[in-house]
Formats: C-alpha cells, sequence, structure tokens
C-alpha cells in the first residue's frame, strides 16, 4: 500500500492532473473548506512543485522551446528590469510582477511534462470534462433564475438572468467556455468512437453555458475565432459560419435582446461616464504620463492596483498592460501573443489525421481568450491564466510527442533532434524500417521501388523521402546522395536502382 502511494506521488502527471482540476479544487478550499493559508497559497505551490518537474524533464529530454522563446525573454526580462527600477516600492513591485508572470510557468509543464501524444489526448479529456461539470453548474443557475448582482444586468432589461457558476463572474465562465468549447468538439470529431457520444455531450453542454453566461465579449470573441480560423482554411466554410451566427444573433433570444441593449443610447452613455469606454480612456490618460514605460507592475487596473491604489479595473488586459507598462511593454507583449498564434498556426497545419483537430482546438480556445482580453481582464483570474500557458505549452510540444501519425511534419526547425534529424521518428511506426542497406562501392540498396513520377531534380525535396535516423544511414551517405536516391518503400528483398 505504501509503495504504490509512493509511486502515485512521485508520478508527475499525479501533480499535472491536480493542476488541470485547478477551479473545482480552489472553490472547494475557498468555500466549502475555507482553509486561510491553504486557499491562498496551494496553487502556487502546486505551481513550483509541477515547474521543478518540468525543468527535470526539460534536463532529460533536452528539449529547447521555439520561437517564442525570443518574445517571452524579451517580456520577462522587461518585468525584471521594472523589480530593479521600482525598488523604492517593491512590495507592490513584486506583487504586480507575480499576479503578470507567475502562472506564465505553466507553460513549462505544458509544453516539457508531456511525452506521448496519448497524454496530450488525456490531459484534454480531463480538462473538458472538468469544464463539462463547471458548465453543467452554471446551466443549472440560469434555468434556476439565480439571483444576480443588479450591476451585472443593463437597467433596461426586465428578468436578468446570467450563469457564473463556482468562478464567479459570467465574464470569466464565457472565456472559459470559450476556451474549452473548441477541444470539446475537436474530441467529438475524432475520439475514440466509445468515448465520442460524451464528448459530443460535453461540447453541447460547454456551448449551452456560453449562451447562459449573457457575456457578450465572450460571444464575440468565440465568433471572431472561428470565423477567423475558417477564413483562414476554408473560405466556403467560413461564409457558412457567418450565416449560422448572424441567425443566432437575430433569432436566439438569449444573445439578441443582449445585442440589442449593446446598441442603446442608454449602455452608450452609461459606459462612457462609468463604464468600459472610460475606464479604457483612463487606462489611455495613465500612459499619457509615461509614454515609454508606464506607471509600474501593480499600479493601475488590476487587483493589485485596486488593492493598493483603490484604482477600479479597466476590463481590457491590453490597456491595463498600456496603463502600467507603457507602449514599449504593449508592444512586447503582442509580440509574445503573435508568435504564439503564428506558431500554434504553423503547427496545426502541419498536422495530419486526428492531431490536426486536437490542435485546432487547442489553437482556437487559446485565441479566443486572446481575443477577449480585449474587453475582459482575463488574465487577472489565476485559473485561466493557468489553463492559458498550459494549452499553449501543450499546442507547441505536439511536434516532440512520441507516438505522432505517419505524415505529420515538423513545424520547426527547433524541433529537431540533435543532427537534424527529426524527433518523431523516434517514435514506434515513426520511420519505416529499412534493412538490408548496403555500401560497398555502388552497391545497390535493398527493398522494392515505389512507383513515384521520374526522377526530376528540379522537383524533388527532402519531404519527398522517407526520413532515417541516423542509425538507418549508411556511415558515408551525405545528404546529397539521399535526395539523388529514388523514393523507396523497402517491402522486400529485391534490389532498388539508384540514382546518384
Amino acid at each position: 500500500m505504501l509503495a504504490k502511494a509512493q509511486a502515485l506521488l512521485f508520478r508527475r502527471y499525479t501533480w499535472l492532473c491536480l493542476l488541470l482540476c485547478f477551479p473545482v479544487i480552489d472553490y472547494v478550499l475557498r468555500n466549502l473548506l475555507p482553509l486561510p493559508v491553504i486557499s491562498s497559497l496551494w496553487d502556487e505551490g502546486l505551481l513550483l512543485v509541477v515547474t521543478v518537474i518540468a525543468l527535470w524533464r526539460k534536463l532529460e529530454t533536452g528539449r529547447k522551446l521555439p520561437e517564442i522563446g525570443k518574445p517571452m525573454a524579451a517580456f520577462v526580462t522587461l518585468g525584471l528590469a521594472y523589480l530593479v527600477f521600482q525598488i523604492h516600492d517593491i512590495a507592490v513591485s513584486v506583487e504586480g510582477f507575480r499576479a503578470v508572470y507567475q502562472y506564465i510557468l505553466a507553460l513549462l509543464a505544458g509544453f516539457f511534462l508531456l511525452e506521448h501524444r496519448n497524454d496530450a489526448i488525456r490531459v484534454v479529456r480531463t480538462l473538458v470534462v472538468v469544464a463539462a461539470v463547471v458548465g453543467l453548474y452554471g446551466i443549472a443557475q440560469w434555468v434556476l433564475a439565480v439571483d444576480v448582482p443588479a450591476s451585472w444586468c443593463d437597467a433596461s432589461e426586465g428578468v436578468c438572468r446570467r450563469a457564473f457558476s463556482i468562478v464567479q463572474s459570467p465574464n470569466v465562465l464565457g472565456s472559459y467556455m470559450v476556451l474549452m468549447t473548441p477541444a470539446a468538439a475537436a474530441l467529438a470529431v475524432k475520439d475514440t468512437p466509445r468515448l465520442r457520444w460524451l464528448w459530443i455531450v460535453s461540447a453541447l453542454i460547454l456551448l449551452a453555458a456560453l449562451v447562459c453566461t449573457g457575456s457578450r465579449g465572450a460571444w464575440l470573441a468565440f465568433a471572431g475565432t472561428i470565423g477567423l480560423l475558417l477564413m483562414l482554411v476554408n473560405r466556403k466554410l467560413f461564409i457558412t459560419f457567418l450565416i449560422a451566427a448572424v441567425l443566432a444573433a437575430v433569432f436566439v433570444p438569449q444573445i439578441s435582446s443582449r445585442f440589442e441593449q449593446l446598441f442603446s443610447a442608454e449602455y452608450l452613455e452609461k459606459s462612457s461616464n462609468d463604464g468600459r469606454i472610460a475606464r479604457w480612456l483612463g487606462s489611455y490618460d495613465m500612459m499619457r504620463n509615461e509614454p515609454l514605460f508606464g506607471l509600474g507592475l501593480g499600479r493601475y487596473g488590476g487587483a493589485v492596483g485596486n488593492r493598493h491604489f483603490g484604482t477600479t479595473y479597466v476590463d481590457s488586459y491590453y490597456f491595463k498592460t498600456l496603463a502600467e507598462t507603457g507602449m514599449v511593454g504593449l508592444g512586447v507583449y503582442l509580440w509574445l501573443m503573435f508568435v504564439l498564434f503564428r506558431s500554434g498556426f504553423r503547427i496545426w497545419r502541419s498536422r495530419r489525421g486526428q492531431d490536426f483537430f486536437l490542435c485546432g482546438g487547442l489553437l482556437a480556445g487559446l485565441l479566443g481568450v486572446i481575443l477577449h482580453n480585449a474587453v475582459e481582464n482575463i488574465f487577472e483570474v489565476p485559473f485561466m491564466n493557468t489553463y492559458f500557458w498550459l494549452m499553449a505549452g501543450m499546442l507547441l510540444s505536439f511536434p516532440l510527442l512520441k507516438g505522432e501519425l505517419p505524415g505529420a511534419g515538423v513545424a520547426n526547425p527547433d524541433d529537431t533532434a540533435p543532427g537534424g534529424v527529426s524527433r518523431d521518428d523516434a517514435a514506434p511506426g515513426g520511420a519505416a524500417d529499412r534493412e538490408g542497406a548496403t555500401n560497398a562501392g555502388g552497391a545497390a540498396l535493398s527493398g522494392v521501388a515505389s512507383s513515384v513520377p521520374p526522377y526530376d531534380p528540379q522537383r524533388v525535396s527532402a519531404a519527398d523521402f522517407p526520413r532515417m535516423t541516423e542509425n538507418d544511414r549508411c556511415p558515408d551517405m551525405d545528404a546529397n546522395f539521399i535526395l539523388h536516391t529514388r523514393h523507396t518503400r523497402l517491402l522486400g528483398g529485391a534490389a532498388v536502382e539508384t540514382r546518384g
């Protein structure tokens, strides 16, 4: 029994699983079992343990972060510079630094902890199940018409019903549903048949919960995400989705009534006086005082600024970043988001088969949160910040996972093992078995020639040939020889004609 407990304790997935259940554990510790110290620090302690395990895995695997490493290093360096130059108020600076940078450590967990593609599938399944439970509770609140604060509703609305579940905010719940709905849909399309019905139901629950939140920002972020990705991939599907979105906005009462209020004169006046528009303009005014580097971390527009200086929430993470770090800080942050999206998009387009949908689901969820941050401080919520960077790390790790489907490409040059060999070849079935290759003078290779078009040096490339590990290659077989060898598939022992 003790041995089993120790094995469970030292399994890296045990700690990762706790992180995947973040909102549920946090709600229980803060509301059902209120333990002052544990409820406040458990997430930070858990993230520290997972980060240490991830760094140990980095030493074991030798993995390197792809192109996102450069903007990430610039963003972290900028944050450390604020700590140094604002040391006169170090308590606020440290707290502001933690609020921005602490949960980015989850990127390391997502990138380094997973070894096999089945690990990634298991993580996504767990995330979807937890989100479905949270979403189902939110739907029940909407059905039972649970009382909500008056500030959550427009003055002209009659009966106001908004789901907020255990995350205590309809906008945060909406962003959570935006993050996880595409992943649930990906599992519904390509997971095993016996589980597919579960993911279909989960996707419908998440979508219904998103509608029940009444969060217009989340709705627009979700529509913008799906629309943008479809436009980049298939214009016909984009037009179909656009028509469906317009019909939903017109004929679904919960959606149409909320958007009608958005364009009313009363709402615009309220927003300009003491709402989002007024807070955005206030952030811009703060930036004008220090246009390049802003007021400093933790000094405006978020939870830290509210505690120490009484500033209100800005309702836009980008305007908050602008006020605190100026145009330089916002520029570096937008660079980081752009590189993350570009890297994720390249990985998604390079996947084939099942991974194509799973990577697409992760990318769509991340893009949804990036868009929603324009009108909400989503990264002020610890579990959303953690989930975002965890899923970002998972998406970036896909080219390095074992058990890749045959033919899946490598999205980035950094995603190769030493010697320029793709890490996918290390997976079972990742590279064809090339037995019987000889190297005596101009001796023929053993195998059976596959049916390919005639050799044309202008059209042929390395991608046209089976990938070979270092052990598979003959000692003096250089790249030019490989590129000038006819494409072969070694299915038997007959001689293959070579061209060199």
